[in-house]
């Protein structure tokens, strides 16, 4: 095995289980504590948007699917016949399953999260309380949008990282 195959496969692994394990986290308990903790959640919002947890993360989650695209091709030049092999086809599954992933990060969580919090900005900034409560009103619209894309990409990085445990022994 070559070291650009080792560096891969660490990137591929670690980055799959911090994205993985971050994104249930953030399903079951961060988005429903958001939304439970009314205005002030986009405050918890904006702090973390501010540490950069919401470009750091789709990178992650990026490079865990350019790593893991990597190996499965080099496996199937290496090994003909390997992506009809079950083991090729239950990774090529775990594989569709985290694109579908990255593809609800990016163009629901993402972008809901950032007009959420931008929203929540403005409502604080409001000086009419009923531009205030329609502000917040869809503030906590978007972030159930969120909540709800997060539920979904859950399930799809649960059943990716089943996936690739079990890949090799199908």
């Amino acid at each position: 095995m070559n070291w650009l195959t080792i560096v891969l496969r660490l990137v591929h692994v670690v980055g799959g289980v911090l994205w993985a394990g971050f994104t249930v986290f953030a399903a079951v308990y961060l988005l429903p504590s958001l939304a439970e903790a009314g205005p002030d959640g986009g405050k918890v919002t904006a702090v973390l948007q501010r540490r950069r947890l919401l470009t750091v993360f789709p990178i992650m989650a990026l490079l865990t699917v350019l790593s893991g695209l990597w190996l499965y091709v080099r496996a199937s030049r290496m090994a003909p016949g390997f992506s009809s092999s079950r083991m090729g086809i239950t990774l090529g599954f775990g594989g569709v399953c985290a694109l579908l992933a990255l593809f609800l990060g990016a163009l629901v969580i993402g972008p809901s999260m950032n007009r959420a919090t931008a929203t929540a900005q403005q409502a604080a900034q409001a000086q009419a309380n009923e531009e205030r409560q329609a502000l917040l009103g869809l503030a906590a619209q978007l972030r159930g949008r969120a909540a709800a894309a997060a539920r979904l990409a859950s399930v799809l990085l649960i059943v990716a990282a089943g996936a690739m445990a079990i890949g090799r022994y199908v």
